[in-house]
């Protein structure tokens, strides 16, 4: 009776000894892809942040950088809220003047920021602002109005658009900067 017991708990053993083996190669399976993952996201921030300094574009704003995800961006805005899953807000400094920035993200992956100023938006703001923009960035196109702007002027490098824009909305005058990754 002994020997059957002692054989029984043998296989019981056996059976939970591979049974743990076999979780934990499930488990080693998980990381391996996760840290698989998180390398290849990695590898697509340091390719994209070359891409940049190459095209002497901007590699992020305001110490954000392109691809991070959203608890990184947070990390460096505690005070921002989250407006959704893919939008955190905060209002700060941008260009020498108090803003709300905007930080978009797809897959939480930051691909857009931009900028609302708080306060005075004038003809005379945005032609200091685009000084800002052309010291700091180099030439944008010349401010023009169009169908949908009072005025607008962009700026491409290499995957990164620039937009400074004045439009009406509800009889008030809004100033943005936007700035978006996007394709080569």
């Amino acid at each position: 009776m002994t020997m059957n017991r002692i054989s029984f708990n043998k296989s019981k053993a056996l059976a939970i000894s591979s049974a743990l083996g076999l979780l934990v190669v499930v488990v080693i399976q998980v990381v391996a892809s996760i840290a698989g993952a998180s390398a290849g996201i990695s590898a697509a921030k340091r390719d994209v942040e070359r891409e940049m300094i190459a095209a002497h574009a901007p590699t992020g704003q305001f110490g954000a950088k392109w691809l991070m995800s959203a608890s990184e961006v947070r990390d460096l805005f505690p005070d921002a809220t989250a407006v959704s899953s893919e939008n955190l807000k905060c209002v700060s400094t941008a260009f020498g003047r108090r803003a709300f920035i905007d930080f978009m993200f797809h897959d939480d992956a930051l691909v857009m920021i931009f900028v609302s100023f708080i306060g005075e938006k004038s003809d005379a703001t945005y032609a200091a602002t685009h000084v800002l923009l052309t010291n700091q960035f180099g030439a944008f196109s010349e401010p023009h109005p169009s169908n949908d702007y009072l005025l607008i002027s962009s700026r491409k490098d290499g995957r990164v658009r620039t937009d400074h824009l004045m439009f009406s909305t509800g009889g008030m005058k809004v100033e943005q900067v936007l700035f978006v990754l996007g394709e080569n």
